[in-house]
């Protein structure tokens, strides 16, 4: 019955897509059909297959594709969303990157005929109900990488049943968190608590190559504040507070977490903020708020940042935490970072900062303003990195084990 009720309601979907006056569905409809065509185009040779949702989840995968790139086995990857494919079509780690075909009976058995994947690897709590019955149909494994999982995912609810039987039939399944290896134990499946594969990711931040003279300049001898993944109710924080920061010899760097024009503008005019494609030399600089206006190097900006600012908390939930924390930077968070398990434990162990009103946030300024403070807060967040790494490791030689066909025994 409830996957009668699926099938239907995705097949009615996946019908009405072409439909919808929506330029975004549009678009999405257009792309899933060119789809097909490279799919078509591509050469398998039976793939290690990653499906991952966004691009977010690519840094949870990324650590364990790197492990695995040492065989000589083709590896691709498929995205459910486009900012994820958009951001990874031409990824030099992998063989292959494509959108996941809709999850219909036909599309999903047209896709594996096609694939003929030797292994399929799931981050996280993505799960389409279609491929998962048809991979173990087909006797191809399926691993779940640095699960996190409470008791009110759908899972666990009437209507997740037949995914939840699916689950239980995973090969091998690594957990973010011991919570949630003991609540796949209450229904019986087998887990090994690993950690977060990111956190390996995030770790190699600090040793990547990166060099950019305006804003190591621009940040040379002040108290620089970097406001990561910012939305607007986190612009509007700080911006009666910038008097004060910059009197104190402080600096503002704000990442937006959309670059769209009209945000741009709006911060450029509360801040008096200068855009950092402007500068194409140091003597551009002027103001003390630089607007980084370019995407995919927030994670490599955080290296001359004194005090990092994570937006989202004011919101739906915070952004990444853990790349700040591998460059040992002190972080401040707005309330909503109950279901971030690594946000609550640096605030455990004073590496993290949870701030309510703009009257917490100058408070804790205040504190981190302080160099042996923040310095402390900064140590405290890495080593929460460092006592959790490893998981990818882990990970790669489960997954080795079952491309091996041998016995695989849980931790």
């Amino acid at each position: 019955m409830i996957r009668t009720l699926y099938n239907f309601l995705i097949t009615s979907a996946s019908g009405l897509l072409p439909l919808v006056p929506s330029q975004k569905v549009q678009q999405y409809s257009k792309l899933q059909q060119e789809n097909w065509t490279r799919l078509n185009q591509f050469t398998f040779q039976s793939p290690i297959w990653f499906h991952i949702s966004s691009s977010g989840e690519f840094e949870q995968a990324r650590p364990v594709i790197e492990q695995l790139r040492s065989t000589s086995q083709q590896i691709i990857v498929t995205f459910f969303s486009p900012s994820g494919f958009e951001a990874h079509k031409h990824n030099d780690l992998l063989d292959g990157v494509f959108y996941l075909p809709i999850d219909t009976n036909a599309s999903v058995n047209r896709f594996l005929q096609l694939v003929q994947p030797q292994i399929c690897i799931l981050t996280k709590y993505d799960f389409w109900l279609n491929y998962l019955i048809e991979l173990h149909a087909r006797n191809i494994p399926i691993c779940l990488l640095s699960a996190l999982l409470t008791q009110n995912h759908f899972l666990f609810q009437w209507y997740g049943k037949k995914h939840l039987e699916q689950v239980k039939q995973f090969a091998y399944i690594s957990t973010q968190n011991q919570a949630t290896k003991e609540l796949l134990e209450n229904y019986s499946i087998a887990s090994e608590f690993t950690g977060d594969t990111r956190i390996d990711r995030s770790l190699q931040l600090p040793k990547t190559p990166y060099n950019n003279d305006i804003i190591e300049q621009f940040t040379s001898n002040h108290t620089s504040i970097l406001l990561g993944s910012a939305w607007e109710k986190d612009i509007e924080l700080f911006q009666e507070h910038l008097r004060i920061i910059t009197k104190r010899n402080g600096r503002l760097i704000i990442a937006p977490h959309q670059l769209n024009e009209e945000f741009l503008q709006h911060i450029e005019r509360n801040f008096s903020a200068q855009r950092l494609s402007n500068c194409t030399t140091i003597a551009d600089l002027a103001g003390d708020v630089l607007l980084i206006d370019q995407i995919g190097t927030l994670k490599y900006i955080y290296r001359y940042a004194d005090i990092v600012y994570i937006g989202g908390g004011f919101g739906k939930g915070i952004h990444n935490t853990l790349e700040p924390a591998a460059y040992a930077k002190p972080i401040v968070i707005g309330p909503n970072h109950k279901q971030f398990v690594e946000a609550n434990e640096m605030i455990k162990r004073g590496g993290a900062f949870a701030v309510h009103s703009k009257a917490e946030l100058l408070e804790c300024l205040a504190f981190l303003f302080i160099k042996n403070n923040r310095k402390e807060a900064g140590e405290n967040a890495k080593n929460y990195l460092v006592e959790h790494s490893g998981a990818s490791e882990q990970a790669a030689k489960a997954i080795n084990e079952i491309l091996n066909k041998s016995d695989l025994k849980f931790a």
